[in-house]
């Protein structure tokens, strides 16, 4: 049998407090549900105000913990790296948090009791009592945090162990029920008034002949229920995406902080006055269970506590669960720490090894080639959260380009497959790509009689309102050399494309099906430039054309013999690759991967015609693919690499031309080996970068398409 909660009169104390009888989990939920409707949400609501506070404050510090080494991804904070000093920092800000609930959870218990008891005790005086016993609340509170931490590896190891995830459940469930009757010490603490040792004995006094419905209890209304109100609630919000989702989510764990607050007080004072025994106790003289009139007596003095109007604590609730997630958005939104801001979404393309290229409506187009084909998806919005193929072909050779024009078509370009070795391009647009076999072709030989691929890589760029394309194959002459070829187009379709020049380069043209040695790129005048690096042994050649002919060998400007023989790790063939662009003073810069440690790298040669080159160091930036280079709006180098540890997704944007002057972010963490990445700049000067990998969380290997949200990716 349950008794009533009495309706107190204010300011008088019942001579003899009602018997409180809970025992099972109706009766409990019952109780419960009374002390809700009899005002236990607005008598504690300066306890849960106090919660919502410190929150706030916990999530501001951990902000600051983070500060600049993370990142703002789709409007919410990460780290991009984990070092001992922040997991430390944040380790405290959680032991800190724990500590406030142990703290609110106990002062809503003396509140709970004093309503159950008929002696209404306010917050203040609650708070008083928790104060007063705030040293051995913590080493309770310890004890039930390493408690806590015990039942977890238990439930791990046993995972582990057996292979099956419901052993681990069933161990973890076994603790809970053996042990979880120790989420009673708290409140005896306080409504005994008691230390944490005697605190202690007393609770094994209380839960005899009753410790495992006792645990049971508390498991479920202390433990279960606010974590299912959590989940619930927090899944609600993550379904919101991007800053709604922060802001939706700071209100669900401010909500159920305070239902974790109030079932965790209001539990345990219930299971703790609870005077039912069951009926195989009968005649057992070792119970000693808690009674009504001594403990309210040992309850804090109190003056009538004051009720607080509906309206009034309804909109103070509102508020609280509000103001987490605002104030949360406005710190991220005024970025006081210099976080990078960027979008993240994962590009459901064909291809790990795919092109970005951005169009002049600003939507980014994905080449996405695939062995013998090739498929373009478009963007439907800036940040790629869906996509739709638009065009693409088959029957071709691995190696092909693609390349955005001024007009915001995008020129394709490959060799096709077969006795037909012939290279062709065509322009797609946002809708469609016609097929390349329907193409005029631009250069054709037949294949070697070696059974090798004649036609190995080719690159294509903008040149004026047409493209430059270079294109490499084998010397049949000279062994142990390629040819280059560098062809331009005046228009699209191209029947008759002009031969800049043909360059031979030393090489044993080692194949990478994910490399890309060759990269062409335009200066004044639309003369051509290139650079290819062989894979085989990492020297790095460079031609500069004028706007007439093309030497007729390229310049070596790396060597790959300097540094010893690569490393297992970074001498893959279908690791390497460069990029090359032209900035406004006719100096081209290369972007490269050296074979040796994995390091990008990059070159600014010395005049237009780049008979030498400077290396320019890009501190510790490293990369398991090749760097991606482009150009912004303000003519100036931005570079994508991966970072030399925990392989995060790095910009490293250029403010000068030497680029001694930079900004380096961080704007993805890559938890997996790094794949290729490329990179594209729009017109509004916003970097985006398309890389494969998988990031935090995911559950497998992903294409992400990474925007900052500022130029150069700084913080804006």
């Amino acid at each position: 049998m349950v008794d009533a909660v009495p309706e107190p009169e204010e300011g008088v104390a019942p001579a003899s407090p009602p018997r409180v009888d809970a025992g099972g989990l109706l009766p409990v939920a019952g109780l419960l549900g009374r002390l809700l409707r009899t005002g236990l949400a607005g008598a504690s609501l300066p306890v849960l105000l106090g919660v919502v506070v410190a929150q706030v404050a916990g999530a501001a510090i951990a902000l600051a913990l983070i500060g600049d080494g993370g990142y703002i991804v789709n409007g919410q904070p990460r780290p991009s790296s984990v070092s001992s000093g922040l997991v430390v920092g944040l380790c405290a800000v959680l032991v800190a948090l724990l500590a406030v609930q142990v703290f609110a959870a106990s002062a809503v218990s003396v509140i709970s009791a004093g309503l159950l008891l008929g002696r209404p005790v306010s917050a203040r005086a609650a708070l008083g009592r928790v104060a007063r016993r705030a040293v051995a609340l913590a080493v309770v509170g310890a004890g039930l945090l390493l408690l806590s931490a015990g039942i977890v590896v238990a439930y791990a190891v046993a995972w582990s162990a057996s292979g099956f995830r419901l052993v681990g459940l069933v161990v973890a469930l076994a603790g809970v029920l053996l042990l979880g009757w120790l989420l009673l010490v708290p409140a005896v603490v306080v409504l005994e008034d008691a230390g944490p040792r005697r605190a202690l004995v007393r609770t094994w006094e209380i839960v005899r002949l009753r410790r495992t419905r006792t645990s049971w209890h508390l498991g479920v209304f202390a433990v279960a229920v606010p974590v299912l109100v959590g989940w619930g609630l927090g899944e609600a919000a993550r379904l919101a995406g991007g800053a709604l989702s922060m802001v939706l989510g700071a209100a669900a764990f401010a909500v159920a902080g305070m239902v974790a607050v109030l079932m965790q007080g209001a539990a345990p004072a219930i299971i703790a006055l609870d005077g039912w025994y069951s009926a195989s106790a009968e005649g057992k003289d070792q119970r000693r269970p808690m009674e009504p009139q001594v403990t309210a007596g040992m309850l804090p003095p109190s003056p009538a506590p004051r009720r607080t109007r509906p309206v009034v604590a309804g909109g103070l609730l509102v508020a609280a669960v509000a103001l987490p997630g605002l104030l949360l958005q406005g710190l991220l939104t005024l970025n006081p720490f210099g976080m990078p801001s960027v979008t993240d979404h994962v590009v459901k393309a064909v291809s790990a090894q795919s092109w970005l290229l951005v169009t002049g409506g600003d939507r980014p187009l994905v080449f996405a080639p695939r062995l013998a084909r090739y498929s373009v998806h478009a963007c439907t919005d800036q940040p790629c959260t869906r996509t739709r193929q638009v065009g693409g072909d088959r029957f071709l050779q691995p190696w092909m380009d693609a390349a955005e024009l001024p007009d915001g078509s995008v020129a394709v370009a490959a060799w096709l497959d077969g006795k037909d070795e012939s290279l062709r391009l065509v322009r797609c647009d946002g809708h469609s790509c016609p097929t390349l076999q329907n193409a005029p072709p631009l250069r054709s030989n037949p294949p070697l009689t070696s059974g090798l691929a004649r036609h190995l890589w080719v690159s294509v760029a903008p040149s004026g309102p047409g493209v430059a394309v270079a294109a490499v194959d084998r010397n049949k002459a000279a062994g142990g050399s390629i040819d280059l070829h560098l062809l331009k187009c005046e228009r699209l379709p191209c029947a008759s494309p002009v031969t800049a020049g043909v360059v031979t380069v030393p090489s044993n043209a080692e194949e990478g099906l994910w490399a890309h040695p060759l990269a062409v790129a335009t200066g004044r005048g639309g003369r051509p430039v290139a650079a290819f690096q062989d894979l085989a042994r990492g020297d790095l050649y460079f031609a500069a054309c004028t706007t007439t002919s093309c030497p007729a060998t390229a310049t070596r400007l790396v060597s790959g013999g300097t540094g010893g023989a690569p490393s297992d790790e970074f001498s893959s063939a279908r690791d390497g690759g460069v990029s090359v662009v032209v900035p406004p003073d006719d100096r081209p810069l290369i972007a490269y991967r050296d074979g040796h440690t994995g390091t990008a790298r990059l070159l600014r040669c010395r005049t237009p015609a780049c008979p030498a080159a400077d290396p320019i160091g890009l501190g510790d930036a490293g990369s398991r693919f090749a760097p991606s280079m482009a150009l912004g709006p303000d003519g100036l180098p931005v570079i994508a690499t991966y970072g030399p540890s925990g392989h995060a997704v790095t910009v490293i944007a250029c403010r000068t031309a030497d680029c001694a002057r930079r900004t380096t972010s961080r704007i993805a963490a890559n938890r997996g080996t790094p794949g290729p990445m490329d990179l594209a700049v729009g017109r509004n000067g916003r970097p985006r970068v398309l890389w494969y990998g998988r990031s935090p969380g995911a559950d497998g290997f992903r294409l992400h398409l990474t925007t900052c949200r500022h130029a150069r990716c700084d913080a804006g």
